[in-house]
């Protein structure tokens, strides 16, 4: 099991915050990079989507090792 503040002290050396929102049933987390935008944004052309992956390498890594895990207390976090 894990907690929040694994996930953002893991995300904290890439220079990302961890916003997190409560629902009925479940809480959903917004990983955002430096520069105040979502790891995982909307719409990018393919040259777009390709720089922003090698751009936030480090951190959709993060990202997919914590993603659809349990943490702390009885809820999953939707990482997105």
């Amino acid at each position: 099991m894990h907690t929040i503040k694994e996930l953002r002290a893991a995300l904290k050396s890439e220079g990302c915050t961890v916003k997190v929102k409560t629902f009925s049933d479940f809480k959903s987390a917004t990983v955002l990079n430096s520069e105040g935008l979502p790891v995982y944004q909307g719409y990018f052309t393919p040259e777009e989507f390709q720089a922003h992956k090698e751009k936030n390498a480090k951190a959709i890594e993060i990202i997919e090792h914590f993603k659809g895990k349990v943490f702390d207390g009885c809820f999953r976090v939707v990482v997105g």
